[in-house]
């Protein structure tokens, strides 16, 4: 199993792999097997946890200073299963199910060979549905709009549990694709109880190479045997993957496993046992879900994107770092550049002379920057950096332009006019 340490602070995670009956400590200090160094509510050794086959004991370290919230709830603690995850003040740990298909083969890993596959294409995916698919649509379509108000670990598991009880599925993952394997990172099932829930390497790597095509597999069951012997388990003969790219990000993808109820129609797939829908129209939905999840997601990854940079650029120019290749439009290079420095004088003289009224001075400042950096930004003017009661700007850097001096003067222009008018 692996840990995944998720900063609401700054949106990165980082991975830790949790050796199975090894003893793991969670903290700040460098010395512990999980560091998180950018934790403040994090004591130097806060949590001990064992990891036992299938899930994570997780306990609270005596000592240590803030809670360890669980499900809701702040407990000293705990055992939890993979899609599981826990808080620490600004942190997030979940528990993911690690598992390796570099290269994998049917042989290899004992996998079945599917009896049926069909990768459905895109037009056919966002056809026209009947009234049945509409109605489940209709719930489905809230999921963009629960991403804005949950986290992303969050919104996985409302995501898989919504479309595991549309599509009528035994089971939903939601995989994440790495180079040594891939991870689960949310799950929902039609019971509580543990139970193995195997997936197909080759219909997940069928699915990334297809993507962003629901690809489904069917299995059936060998002849003159009762017994789902072609299948990894049993009582499931089919399997629906899609892989949905996000910028920036390995692929995330959907996988569904459930029972039929034999063949039939197109392609020999029958309808999902217990529904009214056949596998095509489950493809489908599938695939619908994973082309809103994908652009959902990647709507969020750009205005927030855009909100990071508007501190820094204009919006012409955030416009044209997010058209093109982000990397290679900020990577380094050398050209000549107009850069200004602004400094409020005096500021810190009279700050330190006046203690008492320090709130009132630094509330002034983050007024006079603010002021100076529209200035800057409006006349195509980067930010480079604030530093103290000053800043720097630059132009002609990343977007070049043949008038940066001008501009910069103009900039200059209207920081002086904004002071005699405010002073």
């Amino acid at each position: 199993m692996r840990l995944r340490v998720q900063s609401s602070a700054t949106d990165e995670s980082k991975s830790y792999d949790l050796p199975d009956g090894a003893e793991v400590v969670l903290g700040r200090s460098a010395q512990v097997d999980v560091p998180v160094a950018d934790e403040p509510c994090l004591s130097r050794r806060h949590v001990v946890m064992r990891a036992q086959r299938t899930n994570l004991d997780v306990k609270r370290i005596p000592d240590s200073s803030n809670p360890v919230v669980f499900r809701g709830q702040p407990v000293d603690s705990f055992t939890m299963h993979p899609g599981e995850f826990f808080v620490i003040g600004r942190t997030t740990f979940h528990l993911e199910r690690a598992a390796s298909v570099a290269d994998a083969s049917p042989s290899q890993v004992g996998e079945p060979s599917p009896e049926q596959t069909y990768t459905m294409e895109m037009d056919e995916v966002r056809s026209r549905s009947g009234s049945g698919d509409r109605l489940r649509l209709l719930d489905l379509m809230e999921l963009p709009v629960v991403l804005r108000t949950k986290t992303r670990s969050e919104f996985f598991v409302y995501a898989c549990g919504a479309l595991r009880m549309a599509a009528g599925a035994d089971w939903v993952q939601l995989l994440m694709n790495e180079e040594t394997g891939w991870i689960v990172l949310a799950e929902d099932a039609h019971t509580d109880q543990a139970f193995d829930k195997p997936v197909s390497a080759r219909l997940v790597k069928n699915a990334i190479e297809e993507s962003p095509k629901p690809v489904t597999y069917c299995w059936r069951a060998a002849a003159g045997s009762a017994d789902f012997d072609a299948t990894a388990h049993e009582g499931v003969d089919w399997a629906i993957c899609c892989a949905m790219p996000v910028p920036g990000e390995p692929h995330v993808l959907f996988y569904l496993a459930g029972a039929s109820e034999g063949a039939g129609g197109k392609h020999g797939i029958g309808r999902v046992a217990g529904s009214d829908m056949t596998l095509r129209d489950t493809a489908r939905l599938v695939g619908l879900v994973s082309d809103m999840v994908g652009r959902a997601i990647a709507m969020q990854k750009l205005e927030s994107w855009q909100s990071r940079l508007g501190q820094f650029f204009s919006d012409k120019v955030v416009s044209e770092i997010l058209g093109s290749d982000p990397e290679k439009a900020l990577e380094p290079r050398r050209t000549d550049a107009t850069v200004m420095f602004f400094d409020i004088g005096g500021f810190s003289l009279r700050s330190e002379q006046n203690l008492n009224r320090i709130i009132e001075f630094t509330k002034e400042r983050r007024t006079v920057l603010n002021a100076m950096a529209a200035a800057v930004i409006a006349h195509d003017g980067v930010i480079i950096a604030y530093v103290g009661d000053g800043m720097l700007g630059c132009w002609n850097v990343p977007r070049p332009m043949d008038d940066h001096a001008e501009k910069a003067c103009l900039a200059a222009l209207d920081m002086a006019d904004w002071m005699r008018r405010e002073s």
